[in-house]
């Protein structure tokens, strides 16, 4: 990713972190819902709120996002992917992929909360037509993984 582009990320998960503290079990903001550039940034998304995310992304833009499992969670809940590249469906021949994975440990709620919204800005920003993630999401293949502990992260909320 280039220098600015990166920079651009940076600011925009900082601001998630900013907004809503370390703490998984905090309450929703009572200010409102916070929306940068299209990015939700109002909350912590729970189990079921990442696999609606993912599914209504992959629905809404079905040639740039895939969501997929890699498995269950201890407590049977799916451990979810988000798969984002200009051309989903067929990955090129040496195309670069990354992956993040976020929420190993239940607490580390920020880790989880900035991969959902780099989801959703990539998502955003290629449609907006943003010339660093068109060309990024036009060179790489990206995989997302908000929550390796979907457990941990629901036992913390509590």
């Amino acid at each position: 990713m280039a220098p600015s582009a990166a920079a651009g990320l940076l600011a925009l998960l900082s601001l998630v972190a900013l907004t809503h503290g370390s703490s998984a079990s905090r309450k929703r903001p009572s200010v409102g819902a916070i929306n940068v550039d299209g990015v939700d940034l109002s909350h912590y998304y729970h189990h079921d709120e990442v696999a609606q995310l993912a599914e209504r992304l992959s629905s809404q833009h079905p040639s740039l996002v895939q969501g997929y499992s890699v498995g269950r969670s201890v407590q049977g809940r799916e451990l979810l992917v988000m798969k984002i590249s200009e051309n989903v469906a067929q990955r090129d021949l040496c195309e670069p992929m990354v992956k993040y994975v976020a929420n190993m440990h239940g607490d580390e709620a920020v880790g989880r909360a900035l991969v959902v919204a780099l989801a959703q800005h990539l998502v955003f920003a290629y449609n907006k037509g943003d010339p660093r993630v068109v060309r990024l999401l036009n060179t790489t293949e990206i995989h997302l993984m908000p929550s390796m502990n979907p457990d941990g992260f629901e036992m913390a909320r509590k």
